[in-house]
């Protein structure tokens, strides 16, 4: 293997090097005397520079090769005191142009210990910069994007608080008053106006709940408020707001409870109510002829007691493959099955996202034709096993 011979003498001492462990390195590689003269450099220096020949190299200082002078002699300066220097450097090329390296330099010594010259080793990274700098762009751009986007969401949730107020206002009044209006002497015709106009009105009030709840979902600004509370008054409250329904369209509706279900548990009652009241209602809606139970008891889940809830009814079906699709918003069963209900289509959207703020889930499973059962489970948060047993208080409506 052939020897170099490099004309960086100190002390009388000559260095020779490899001249295929270097002058062919696929690294750029440098030689400077102590001073930071350049004494020699091989090809792929001269390729990374773009220079063609040594001649134009050779005997500059070696901060002249750099974008940033100062630095570039302070770190050839601290070579003399150090065991060498390791990090990234912008490069200047001949035409000016700028690119990085990776630079690893050291201070070459001979057999007893003495400084004969400086050695310099550079990988190119101007790629590799270039790239997470334009990553560091397109992040600070997406979380640009991200706050503008948050910041919408906040005005969009504000101005929904605000007209949902003013919204329900004037139709509470309306549904009210034709409340009162149906019950008055009125012809059949007139009633059925009447109807139409209450139904009408308590329709539109329920959009303008969704779309508020929805709202706030999204931005994070709907609280639960975790308490204790009687299990047996959350159901014979959801029981009388949903009985009415029930009884209007013939159905049968049941709520069953198991024997050892506790009278407290722990969760947010006012969500937890709603949950329901949005699975019942659903299974109301879709339920023609036969009967809508709730069947409630208690589930472990990785040993962790949870009351379960299963809304079944006797309506149109889900076909299997859109089973999952009906919990994403804006998506109404009735499509499904080539139907038509009035609705928002985030009743359902919304009662999962609830249901999982309340550290549960929910599901269906169902058949076309035959019905559907509704899975709403969530935490008792509380030691089933040491509560008193809710006394069965089944409720049936026919």
């Amino acid at each position: 293997m052939g020897e170099i011979e490099i004309s960086c003498v100190q002390n009388g001492d000559a260095l020779r090097i490899k001249d295929i462990a270097i002058a062919a390195s696929i690294n750029a590689i440098s030689l400077a005397d102590l001073e930071g003269n350049i004494t020699y450099v091989n090809d792929s220096f001269l390729k990374m520079w773009g220079y063609s020949d040594a001649t134009e190299v050779l005997g500059r200082h070696a901060a002249e090769f750099w974008q940033q002078r100062e630095e570039a002699e302070a770190i050839i300066a601290a070579l003399h005191t150090s065991d060498g220097w390791r990090g990234e450097l912008p490069g200047k090329r001949k035409d000016g142009s700028t690119f990085y390296v990776q630079l690893s330099a050291n201070m070459v010594k001979n057999e007893i210990g003495q400084p004969i010259c400086m050695m310099s080793s550079f990988i190119d990274i101007t790629e590799q910069k270039l790239a997470m700098e334009e990553l560091g762009r397109a992040k600070e751009r997406a979380d640009m994007l991200a706050q503008k986007a948050l910041a919408d969401d906040l005005a969009k949730s504000e101005f929904l608080t605000n007209i949902s107020h003013e919204i329900r206002t004037p139709l509470n009044a309306i549904i009210g008053f034709s409340q009162v209006l149906v019950e008055q002497d009125l012809s059949d015709e007139q009633r059925h106006y009447a109807n139409i106009i209450r139904e009408s009105g308590e329709n539109l009030l329920q959009l303008i709940e969704d779309v508020f709840d929805f709202s706030r979902l999204e931005v994070g600004k709907l609280d639960i408020q975790i308490s204790e509370c009687s299990l047996g008054g959350l159901l014979a409250i959801t029981k009388s707001l949903m009985r009415p329904a029930a009884i209007e369209k013939g159905l049968e509706f049941e709520i069953l409870q198991c024997p050892e279900l506790p009278a407290k548990i722990c969760t947010d009652p006012v969500r937890l109510r709603q949950c329901l009241i949005n699975l019942i209602g659903n299974s109301i809606k879709f339920t023609e002829n036969g009967h809508v139970y709730v069947n409630v008891c208690v589930q472990e889940l990785d040993g962790k007691p949870y009351i379960r809830f299963d809304v079944e009814d006797t309506g149109v079906g889900i076909p299997p493959q859109k089973q999952q699709v009906i919990f994403e918003r804006f998506v109404q069963t009735d499509e499904l099955n080539g139907c038509r209900f009035e609705g928002t289509g985030l009743g359902l959207a919304i009662t999962r996202r609830l249901a999982n703020l309340l550290g549960g889930d929910v599901c269906v499973t169902s058949e076309v034709g035959k019905g559907s059962v509704f899975t709403l489970r969530i935490p008792a948060g509380v030691d089933v096993k040491s509560q008193p047993v809710l006394a069965d208080t089944t409720l049936r409506t026919n």
